[in-house]
């Protein structure tokens, strides 16, 4: 591009370009700041999501181990009840 060239009309115009452009760009910075943020904050929701999800799954199979002990228990202890030899009762006439 030859400068010397250039006339004043020329240059008003490509300084106005130049201002569009610029202000394109600052608007898409903007925007994409905007983004960025609300991405961070559903990135942040979800990550404290899961730990909850996590604690009450923990919590869930706290109380099914729980409960499964306390079958267990019960079916050892009846089968304990069943399979232990009674003793004969003699009866007398």
């Amino acid at each position: 591009m030859n400068f010397s060239s250039l006339t004043s009309d020329t240059i008003f115009m490509l300084l106005l370009s130049l201002q569009r452009i610029s202000r394109n760009l600052s608007h898409i910075l903007h925007t994409l700041d905007a983004d960025l943020n609300s991405f961070r904050q559903l990135l942040t929701e979800f990550a404290s999501s899961i730990l909850e999800s996590s604690s009450i799954i923990e919590e869930k199979e706290e109380i099914n181990d729980y409960i499964l002990e306390k079958n267990e228990d019960f079916y050892e202890e009846l089968f304990d009840e069943i399979l232990e030899p009674k003793p004969r009762h003699v009866t007398t006439v």
